[in-house]
């Protein structure tokens, strides 16, 4: 076991220095409508160096450049192409480089849109994981093969309705070229995604019309009860009280009106369509009507 725990250990370590010493590289692009692209970079090298090349196949706006070691001087001759030469002042310990700028150069405008972008270094790298966001409302054409490398991971956020795709890849030569490609498109509205859109607006507006409805039903069983006079009111609470149907004795049981007053008062409320009268042997079964219990 200690064996097997020892040779474990030296493999771990011999990975990780095997790691250490490969350059690691990350691109984070958002695209926006207007075909533009932001662009961030994240360089680990694998020691502590003092300059660094790489070119930009693309006109670069905003370029700025920073390390985890303090502040990093960069020259760049824009053009279609430009060249950039950076400054570094990296350690054994801080030896990360971040990278952003923002180009109009990688995508191309038609009928649809055409990201084409070179992320190469022209050094060895161990990892690089590769991001990019396409604009909200749009997705990769799906009548071709418009994206490349092929072997991406495509994620959708159904809330912000963005599409972003990933790479990751390993062990790339120095002589690599590092390029993106994406034919994208405004994305058309199935019917099912309609349906996904405008189920939760009919959800919400016929949940509206239940609680008005309920509250109206509240309102106009306040109005029908208000109209009533002083022994209408009593013998209404009664036959509500016991739930909405009542034996007419136990009305004038609780009411303390006398039994031709509470036939008066039950005529009148059947005529008004408040109750239902059923006879019931020598007595009345009195059952009020579903608007007033509502």
């Amino acid at each position: 076991m200690k064996a097997i725990a020892l040779l474990s250990f030296f493999v771990i370590v011999l990975f990780s220095a095997a790691v250490l010493a490969q350059l690691q590289y990350s691109v984070n692009t958002v695209l926006n409508e207007k075909g533009r692209s932001f662009v961030k970079l994240m360089i680990t090298f694998p020691g502590p160096e003092e300059t660094f090349n790489f070119t930009i196949k693309g006109n670069v706006e905003n370029f700025n450049a920073s390390s985890n070691a303090g502040p990093v001087s960069c020259e760049l001759k824009n053009g279609l192409i430009t060249p950039v030469h950076c400054s570094l002042n990296l350690t054994e310990n801080k030896r990360t480089v971040y990278i952003d700028y923002e180009t109009s150069s990688f995508v191309k405008i038609s009928d649809r849109y055409f990201f084409d972008g070179d992320f190469s270094l022209n050094r060895e790298i161990g990892t690089i994981a590769v991001s990019i966001t396409l604009p909200e409302g749009m997705t990769p054409a799906k009548d071709i093969e418009g994206i490349f490398p092929s072997n991406a991971t495509m994620i959708w956020n159904p809330q912000g309705g963005k599409v972003n795709l990933i790479w990751s890849l390993n062990d790339i030569p120095a002589d690599r070229i590092l390029r993106f490609q994406i034919l994208y498109e405004k994305l058309q509205t199935s019917g099912f995604q309609l349906w996904y859109i405008v189920f939760p607006v009919i959800a919400i507006v016929t949940i509206i019309i239940v609680i008005l409805i309920k509250k109206m039903r509240g309102k106009s069983k306040e109005i029908v009860l208000s109209v009533l006079d002083e022994f209408e009111r009593k013998v209404m609470d009664s036959i509500i009280a016991s739930g909405g149907t009542v034996n007419q004795r136990k009305v004038v049981q609780e009411t303390n009106l006398s039994k031709a007053k509470v036939s008066r008062v039950v005529k009148s409320l059947e005529e008004r369509g408040l109750i239902e009268v059923e006879r019931l042997g020598r007595t009345n079964k009195l059952k009020a009507r579903k608007k007033v219990l509502e």
